[in-house]
C-alpha cells in the first residue's frame, strides 16, 4: 500500500494541483460546445429521466431491494448515468473535487444540470457520507486522475455497503499514453486477472490487497476496462490510515508543495 508520508503527499497534490486547469480548460470547451465531436453524450447527460447507463443497470439487478442509492466520483459537471430503471428507485449523488469549478462554467455557458454535481475529495468521502452508505460505488475515466488513486478505492469501498458493489471504468494506462501530462499520473491495467495501479513511482496490485474484504470481477478488459469489486466486509480500521494523522500529513503536503522561503529573505519583524 502507498506509504502516507508528507513528501510523498506533497508530490502527489502538486501534480495534481498542476493539473487543475487542464481539467478545467477541458470541460470548458465541452460544455461550450455542447460536447464538440461528443455531442450524442453531451445530449445524453441533460436528457431528464433518462434510463441508467447500460452497464450499471445488470448491477442494479443483483441488488435485493428496490431503492438503490448511488455515488459517482469524479462525475465531471454533468453525471452520465442517468437517473431511472423500471422497477427501482433510485439515488444518484455525483461528486467532484472541481465541483465548484463546474458550477462556475454551468452558469457561464447557461447550463441548467438535472442533477448537480456536489463537492468531494474522493481521497476522504467517508468524512462526508460515513461508512455503508451506497449500494453502488461508481468512477469512471476518473481515479486515474486522482491524488492517490489507491486511498479513494479504499474509501469508495468504505462507503459502499456490504454486499454492495463498486464499479469503475477506464482506459488502460492512460497516464502512458498522454505521457503524465495534466490530470494522467496513474496508469490503471490489468494482470493476471488482477487490477493494478501504477507509475514510474508506485506499483500496487490493488486486488491482492483487498482480497480479504472483496471479491473482483472483470466485465471487460479488452480495449477499456470494466471492474467491479463487491463489498464482502468492512474494510479493516486503520488500513488507509486513521483521518487524523492523515489530515494532518495533507496539510502538511499541501503547505509543502507551496514551495519554501529562503532565510535570507525573511526579515525579523520590529517588535
Amino acid at each position: 500500500m502507498l506509504r502516507q508520508n508528507v513528501k510523498s503527499l506533497a508530490q502527489m497534490w502538486g501534480q495534481w494541483v498542476a493539473g487543475v486547469q487542464y481539467e478545467i480548460n477541458y470541460w470548458d470547451r465541452w460544455l461550450g460546445s455542447r460536447g464538440g465531436q461528443h455531442c450524442e453524450d453531451f445530449a445524453n447527460r441533460m436528457t431528464p429521466d433518462r434510463p441508467i447507463d447500460g452497464m450499471i443497470g445488470p448491477i442494479i439487478d443483483r441488488l435485493p431491494k428496490p431503492d438503490v442509492q448511488i455515488l459517482d466520483i469524479g462525475a465531471g459537471p454533468l453525471t452520465c448515468l442517468g437517473a431511472t430503471r423500471p422497477g427501482y428507485r433510485l439515488e444518484i449523488v455525483p461528486t467532484d473535487a472541481l465541483a465548484d469549478q463546474y458550477d462556475r462554467l454551468l452558469e457561464k455557458h447557461r447550463i441548467r444540470p438535472q442533477i448537480r454535481t456536489m463537492f468531494a475529495l474522493g481521497e476522504d468521502i467517508e468524512l462526508l457520507f460515513g461508512q455503508n452508505t451506497f449500494d453502488i460505488v461508481h468512477c469512471q475515466n476518473a481515479l486515474d486522475h486522482a491524488i492517490d488513486p489507491v486511498r479513494v478505492l479504499l474509501q469508495m469501498l468504505t462507503v459502499c455497503r456490504v454486499g454492495g458493489y463498486v464499479m469503475l471504468r477506464h482506459a488502460h494506462n492512460e497516464a502512458e499514453h498522454e505521457q503524465y501530462s495534466g490530470f494522467h499520473q496513474w496508469n490503471l491495467t490489468m494482470r493476471h486477472n488482477d487490477f493494478v495501479i501504477w507509475n514510474r513511482d508506485h506499483d500496487i496490485n490493488f486486488s491482492d490487497e483487498v482480497a480479504g474484504f472483496a471479491s473482483h470481477e472483470v466485465l471487460m478488459s479488452e480495449g477499456y476496462l470494466i471492474n467491479v469489486f463487491r463489498k464482502r466486509n468492512d474494510v479493516p480500521v486503520g488500513l488507509g490510515g486513521d483521518f487524523s494523522n492523515r489530515i494532518a500529513s495533507f496539510q502538511s503536503a499541501v503547505v509543502a508543495s507551496l514551495g519554501t522561503v529562503e532565510q535570507s529573505n525573511l526579515v525579523a519583524p520590529d517588535n
